[in-house]
């Protein structure tokens, strides 16, 4: 699996809900992985799939930068990490995100054990 596939996950499980952008700039360093609005509310996720065997996320110190950034002035940012092997998927808030390597490393603000697909109401709640 990998983060195409959990954007185009996601995108199915709200596309009537939000309005979000993949965005894919190798220019911008550190740019996350999607901008949206929903209920009012805009902001950014980075997407991170990791696997059993290492469970260690590949998150760039300039992806790290900018959630920091971003979420220390008030914007929502989180990094969303899929553990697709084992169904679940975490998203953490932005101080989380800069300082951690596996997912055992913080908190997430939202932890969802199962399908994608049956997470819309709890996913809206956390971005919102």
């Amino acid at each position: 699996m990998n983060e195409r596939k959990l954007w185009a996950a996601l995108n199915r499980l709200i596309a009537h809900r939000w309005h979000a952008q993949r965005l894919e700039d190798k220019l911008a360093l550190g740019v996350p992985d999607l901008i949206y609005a929903i209920n009012g509310v805009q902001g950014a996720i980075e997407l991170k799939v990791v696997n059993r065997t290492t469970n260690k996320i590949r998150i760039s110190p300039y992806q790290r930068s900018w959630l920091m950034k971003h979420g220390s002035k008030g914007g929502r940012s989180f990094l969303m990490v899929w553990a697709h092997e084992d169904q679940i998927v975490c998203l953490y808030d932005h101080e989380s995100a800069y300082k951690m390597e596996t997912m055992e490393d913080a908190e997430p603000v939202m932890e969802w054990k199962g399908a994608i697909k049956d997470m819309r109401d709890e996913f809206i709640k956390a971005i919102s």
